[in-house]
């Protein structure tokens, strides 16, 4: 193979490894968007999820905050509580310290829930930042 074919061969690969399925992106199907969990959380009749503050932010309405899952005791806290629950339990999980494809605290979390066997979680799609994404938008908080 001439040097020219293995330099062709090396950009193929290097451009198939880099935009095949990213780690740190999320799929649509784990996400729920702030205007539908709002709409179950404001539902008197509705079954809640399971809602699990993984960061340093404020808490959503229902949220049980662990504080910072990437820090400390995080991790270990996270599955202590998530030990007590069904894996059949719907979970949300939510940080919004940050846009939500640079969160660490999320992707931990994520990570944690996968490891563990829960498939019924969905990660709040907070683009921008719990502030901008829930808060300004008049969300219920605690």
């Amino acid at each position: 193979m001439n040097r020219l074919n293995v330099v062709i061969l090396s950009i193929i690969a290097f451009s198939l490894f880099s935009f095949s399925g990213d780690q740190n992106t999320f799929r649509e199907e784990e996400l729920i968007s702030p205007e539908t969990l709002s709409k179950i959380l404001k539902d008197d009749k509705s079954i809640k999820p399971l809602v699990v503050n993984v960061g340093p932010m404020a808490d959503i309405k229902y949220a049980v905050n662990i504080n910072t899952i990437t820090s400390g005791d995080g991790v270990d806290i996270f599955n202590r509580l998530m030990s007590r629950f069904s894996k059949e339990k719907e979970v949300v999980i939510y940080c919004g310290c940050c846009k939500l494809v640079d969160c660490p605290n999320v992707k931990s979390a994520r990570e944690q829930l996968l490891k563990s066997g829960h498939k019924k979680y969905k990660i709040l799609n907070l683009p921008t930042e719990l502030a901008a994404d829930w808060t300004n938008k008049g969300y219920p908080m605690q």
